[in-house]
Protein backbone atom coordinates (compact mmCIF):
# COMPACT_ATOMS: atom_id res chain seq x y z
CA UNK A 1 0.00 0.00 0.00
CA UNK A 2 1.57 3.24 -0.78
CA UNK A 3 1.85 5.68 1.97
CA UNK A 4 1.22 9.05 2.15
CA UNK A 5 3.66 12.29 3.74
CA UNK A 6 0.97 14.05 6.53
CA UNK A 7 -0.63 16.95 4.86
CA UNK A 8 0.99 19.47 7.40
CA UNK A 9 4.82 18.12 6.58
CA UNK A 10 3.80 18.78 2.37
CA UNK A 11 1.97 22.50 3.37
CA UNK A 12 5.05 23.06 5.27
CA UNK A 13 7.48 22.25 2.88
CA UNK A 14 6.03 24.34 0.02
CA UNK A 15 5.84 27.13 2.18
CA UNK A 16 9.29 26.61 2.67
CA UNK A 17 9.99 26.58 -1.18
CA UNK A 18 7.76 29.54 -1.49
CA UNK A 19 9.75 31.60 0.93
CA UNK A 20 13.19 30.33 -0.95
CA UNK A 21 11.92 31.37 -3.76
CA UNK A 22 11.15 34.92 -2.54
CA UNK A 23 13.97 35.67 -1.13
CA UNK A 24 16.91 33.38 -2.47
CA UNK A 25 19.78 34.96 -4.13
CA UNK A 26 18.29 35.27 -7.51
CA UNK A 27 17.12 38.71 -6.72
CA UNK A 28 18.10 41.39 -9.26
CA UNK A 29 18.69 44.37 -6.41
CA UNK A 30 21.80 42.16 -4.68
CA UNK A 31 23.26 41.00 -8.32
CA UNK A 32 22.98 44.93 -9.66
CA UNK A 33 23.38 48.12 -9.32
CA UNK A 34 23.21 51.51 -10.72
CA UNK A 35 25.71 53.82 -11.86
CA UNK A 36 25.45 57.27 -13.57
CA UNK A 37 28.30 59.52 -14.66
CA UNK A 38 28.73 63.08 -14.87
CA UNK A 39 31.28 65.98 -16.68
CA UNK A 40 32.18 68.27 -14.25
CA UNK A 41 35.20 69.43 -16.20
CA UNK A 42 34.71 73.27 -17.18
CA UNK A 43 37.18 73.15 -20.27
CA UNK A 44 36.27 69.90 -22.07
CA UNK A 45 34.29 71.61 -24.59
CA UNK A 46 37.86 72.78 -25.80
CA UNK A 47 38.37 68.88 -26.59
CA UNK A 48 35.40 68.69 -29.09
CA UNK A 49 32.09 68.78 -26.89
CA UNK A 50 32.73 66.60 -23.97
CA UNK A 51 33.54 62.97 -22.86
CA UNK A 52 32.56 59.50 -24.31
CA UNK A 53 32.78 57.13 -21.77
CA UNK A 54 32.66 53.57 -22.14
CA UNK A 55 32.45 50.34 -19.45
CA UNK A 56 33.76 46.94 -20.25
CA UNK A 57 34.65 48.45 -23.53
CA UNK A 58 31.07 49.04 -24.44
CA UNK A 59 29.76 52.97 -25.25
CA UNK A 60 27.70 54.20 -21.90
CA UNK A 61 27.62 57.88 -22.65
CA UNK A 62 28.61 59.79 -25.81
CA UNK A 63 29.39 63.43 -26.29
CA UNK A 64 29.10 63.85 -22.14
CA UNK A 65 29.13 67.63 -22.31
CA UNK A 66 30.35 69.61 -19.10
CA UNK A 67 27.54 70.20 -16.52
CA UNK A 68 25.59 66.96 -18.17
CA UNK A 69 24.88 64.00 -16.82
CA UNK A 70 24.13 60.45 -17.72
CA UNK A 71 21.04 58.60 -16.79
CA UNK A 72 21.43 55.40 -14.28
CA UNK A 73 22.19 52.22 -16.07
CA UNK A 74 22.31 48.79 -14.30
CA UNK A 75 25.68 47.26 -14.19
CA UNK A 76 26.20 43.83 -12.95
CA UNK A 77 27.85 43.66 -9.16
CA UNK A 78 31.31 43.17 -9.25
CA UNK A 79 34.68 44.85 -11.22
CA UNK A 80 33.61 46.75 -14.38
CA UNK A 81 36.48 48.80 -16.61
CA UNK A 82 35.77 52.64 -17.20
CA UNK A 83 37.39 54.21 -19.89
CA UNK A 84 37.58 57.94 -20.67
CA UNK A 85 38.11 59.66 -23.85
CA UNK A 86 37.73 63.00 -25.69
CA UNK A 87 34.45 62.62 -27.67
CA UNK A 88 35.46 61.09 -30.96
CA UNK A 89 38.79 59.82 -30.26
CA UNK A 90 40.28 56.59 -28.89
CA UNK A 91 42.93 57.36 -26.33
CA UNK A 92 41.57 56.91 -22.68
CA UNK A 93 42.36 60.07 -20.49
CA UNK A 94 41.07 57.44 -17.80
CA UNK A 95 41.58 53.99 -17.55
CA UNK A 96 40.53 52.48 -14.09
CA UNK A 97 38.75 49.19 -12.96
CA UNK A 98 35.68 50.45 -10.31
CA UNK A 99 34.09 47.67 -8.05
CA UNK A 100 30.22 47.93 -7.40
CA UNK A 101 27.79 46.14 -4.99
CA UNK A 102 24.56 45.08 -5.74
CA UNK A 103 21.69 47.00 -4.41
CA UNK A 104 24.05 50.03 -4.43
CA UNK A 105 23.74 53.26 -6.27
CA UNK A 106 27.12 54.87 -7.52
CA UNK A 107 28.10 58.78 -9.33
CA UNK A 108 31.33 58.77 -11.09
CA UNK A 109 32.13 62.29 -11.27
CA UNK A 110 35.02 63.40 -14.18
CA UNK A 111 36.25 65.85 -12.33
CA UNK A 112 39.45 68.38 -12.45
CA UNK A 113 40.62 70.55 -15.44
CA UNK A 114 40.22 68.94 -19.26
CA UNK A 115 44.24 68.71 -19.43
CA UNK A 116 44.35 66.26 -16.79
CA UNK A 117 41.31 65.42 -15.98
CA UNK A 118 40.68 62.87 -12.49
CA UNK A 119 37.66 60.30 -11.12
CA UNK A 120 35.79 60.65 -8.13
CA UNK A 121 33.89 57.75 -7.32
CA UNK A 122 30.38 58.38 -5.24
CA UNK A 123 28.10 56.21 -3.34
CA UNK A 124 24.67 57.23 -3.30
CA UNK A 125 21.77 57.26 -0.87
CA UNK A 126 19.72 55.06 -1.74
CA UNK A 127 16.76 55.58 0.96
CA UNK A 128 14.47 58.95 0.58
CA UNK A 129 14.36 61.29 3.39
CA UNK A 130 12.21 61.62 5.72
CA UNK A 131 8.62 62.88 5.30
CA UNK A 132 8.83 66.95 5.36
CA UNK A 133 12.50 66.88 4.74
CA UNK A 134 14.93 66.86 1.86
CA UNK A 135 19.19 65.20 2.27
CA UNK A 136 21.46 66.89 0.43
CA UNK A 137 25.35 67.00 0.06
CA UNK A 138 27.81 68.80 -2.10
CA UNK A 139 30.54 67.64 -3.61
CA UNK A 140 33.75 69.35 -4.43
CA UNK A 141 35.05 68.79 -7.89
CA UNK A 142 37.05 71.75 -8.57
CA UNK A 143 41.17 71.25 -8.25
CA UNK A 144 41.48 75.28 -9.30
CA UNK A 145 40.00 76.53 -6.45
CA UNK A 146 41.13 73.99 -3.12
CA UNK A 147 39.84 73.81 0.01
CA UNK A 148 36.34 75.53 0.52
CA UNK A 149 33.37 76.17 3.05
CA UNK A 150 30.28 75.65 1.82
CA UNK A 151 27.18 77.41 3.61
CA UNK A 152 23.67 76.02 2.78
CA UNK A 153 21.36 78.74 4.19
CA UNK A 154 17.73 80.16 3.84
CA UNK A 155 18.04 83.03 1.32
CA UNK A 156 19.32 85.96 2.86
CA UNK A 157 20.96 85.11 6.06
CA UNK A 158 24.27 86.50 7.30
CA UNK A 159 27.08 83.52 7.11
CA UNK A 160 28.62 85.29 9.98
CA UNK A 161 26.00 84.09 12.33
CA UNK A 162 26.14 80.30 11.30
CA UNK A 163 28.87 77.83 10.87
CA UNK A 164 29.60 76.26 7.22
CA UNK A 165 27.86 72.88 6.17
CA UNK A 166 31.23 71.36 5.11
CA UNK A 167 33.93 73.23 6.71
CA UNK A 168 37.51 72.94 4.52
CA UNK A 169 35.92 70.66 2.34
CA UNK A 170 38.85 69.36 0.02
CA UNK A 171 38.81 68.72 -3.89
CA UNK A 172 37.09 65.28 -4.42
CA UNK A 173 36.01 65.89 -0.69
CA UNK A 174 31.89 65.49 0.17
CA UNK A 175 30.54 66.14 3.62
CA UNK A 176 28.12 63.43 3.12
CA UNK A 177 24.77 63.86 3.47
CA UNK A 178 22.68 66.50 5.68
CA UNK A 179 19.42 67.16 6.63
CA UNK A 180 17.03 70.14 6.09
CA UNK A 181 13.32 71.00 6.21
CA UNK A 182 12.21 70.95 2.52
CA UNK A 183 12.13 74.52 1.18
CA UNK A 184 14.28 77.24 -0.51
CA UNK A 185 18.17 77.67 0.32
CA UNK A 186 20.95 79.32 -0.89
CA UNK A 187 24.71 77.86 -1.55
CA UNK A 188 27.82 79.90 -1.28
CA UNK A 189 30.89 79.23 -0.93
CA UNK A 190 34.52 81.22 0.73
CA UNK A 191 37.98 80.13 0.98
CA UNK A 192 38.16 78.25 4.46
CA UNK A 193 37.89 80.20 7.43
CA UNK A 194 37.61 83.51 5.78
CA UNK A 195 33.40 85.06 5.32
CA UNK A 196 35.05 87.76 4.20
CA UNK A 197 34.82 87.28 0.62
CA UNK A 198 31.96 84.91 -0.83
CA UNK A 199 33.11 83.56 -4.32
CA UNK A 200 30.05 81.63 -5.19
CA UNK A 201 26.37 82.32 -4.35
CA UNK A 202 23.76 80.00 -5.81
CA UNK A 203 21.03 82.73 -5.33
CA UNK A 204 18.03 80.99 -4.24
CA UNK A 205 17.21 77.13 -4.61
CA UNK A 206 13.77 75.28 -4.07
CA UNK A 207 14.32 71.86 -2.62
CA UNK A 208 10.72 71.51 -1.81
CA UNK A 209 10.16 67.39 -3.17
CA UNK A 210 8.97 65.56 -0.60
CA UNK A 211 12.00 63.23 0.28
CA UNK A 212 13.96 64.75 -2.22
CA UNK A 213 18.02 63.38 -2.07
CA UNK A 214 20.28 65.65 -3.90
CA UNK A 215 24.03 66.04 -4.86
CA UNK A 216 25.62 69.07 -5.76
CA UNK A 217 28.64 69.05 -7.40
CA UNK A 218 31.00 72.37 -7.24
CA UNK A 219 33.08 72.97 -10.55
CA UNK A 220 34.46 75.73 -12.50
CA UNK A 221 37.78 77.03 -12.95
CA UNK A 222 38.14 78.27 -9.75
CA UNK A 223 37.89 82.28 -8.49
CA UNK A 224 35.30 84.67 -9.23
CA UNK A 225 35.47 86.70 -11.32
CA UNK A 226 38.83 86.02 -13.12
CA UNK A 227 38.40 83.32 -16.08
CA UNK A 228 35.44 81.06 -15.44
CA UNK A 229 33.67 81.19 -12.57
CA UNK A 230 32.57 78.68 -9.49
CA UNK A 231 29.37 76.93 -11.14
CA UNK A 232 27.31 73.71 -9.69
CA UNK A 233 25.49 71.24 -11.19
CA UNK A 234 22.48 70.20 -9.22
CA UNK A 235 21.46 66.33 -9.49
CA UNK A 236 18.81 64.14 -8.14
CA UNK A 237 20.29 60.62 -6.35
CA UNK A 238 17.97 57.57 -7.07
CA UNK A 239 16.57 57.76 -3.75
CA UNK A 240 15.22 61.06 -4.72
CA UNK A 241 12.44 58.86 -6.71
CA UNK A 242 11.33 56.51 -4.34
CA UNK A 243 9.49 56.60 -0.86
CA UNK A 244 11.11 56.41 2.48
Amino acid sequence: MRKFAPLALVLTLAVGMLFAAACGGGSSSNTTALLRVVNSVYDSFFAGGGYDVLVDTTSFATALAYKSSSNYTSLTAGSHAVEVRNTGTSADLLNQTISVAGGSSYTYVIAGAGASPQSLMLTDNTTAATTGNIQFRIVNATGAFGAMDVYVTEPGTDIFTVSANDANLGFGATGGYHTLAKGTYEIRITKPGDKTVVYFDSGSIALTADGAVVTFIIEGSGTNPGGFPLDFQQLTDVAGTSSS
